[in-house]
């Protein structure tokens, strides 16, 4: 399960999650830069790719700290893995449309095994309902989607003053 305290853990979550899938072949996280800008030729597809979140940070002052992990993950396709049954010179639309066929079937998948294992975990949740397209223009074929979350974690972190020489 998901141990939403420990960032390492966050990940392991993550990589759990695309390693448990049969259909997803690889794991990578990053920043959107790094989604964008990175030679996905290395990468096995489909893959999951986990972007960097964002912490929020909730104190009510009375030593109840809380923190929402928000971030997003994609699941990615390459072109060059269609089926060669698709002459993808000939009808490009129908290769383009099969890939955002797998991988959203892919993405609500890894949704639903989500929704599964906080409800399980009795974790606060919010998996946005909107799944965008994604599509890369200038580096490599990759086509795919994108869930957004927020997920809710009780901070284990407490004050040491010894680190501020107290």
């Amino acid at each position: 399960m998901i141990d939403s305290k420990d960032y390492l853990g966050y990940i392991q979550f993550w990589r759990d999650i695309a390693d448990a899938h049969i259909d997803i072949k690889g794991f990578v996280h990053g920043t959107t830069k790094d989604i964008n800008t990175r030679s996905r030729s290395e990468l096995e597809y489909p893959c999951l790719w986990l972007e960097t979140p964002s912490v929020g940070v909730m104190d009510n002052n009375k030593g109840n700290r809380r923190g929402k992990w928000r971030g997003g993950f994609v699941i990615l396709q390459t072109k060059a893995n269609i089926n060669d049954a698709i002459n993808t010179d000939s009808n490009p639309e129908l290769a383009r449309d099969t890939l955002y066929h797998e991988t959203l079937i892919i993405a609500l998948d890894v949704q639903m095994r989500l929704k599964k294992l906080f409800r399980d975990a009795d974790l606060e949740y919010d998996l946005q309902t909107e799944i965008e397209p994604i599509e890369t223009l200038f580096i490599d074929d990759d086509i795919g989607w994108r869930i957004s979350y927020v997920i809710d974690f009780q901070f284990s972190q407490i004050y040491n003053p010894a680190k501020f020489g107290e």
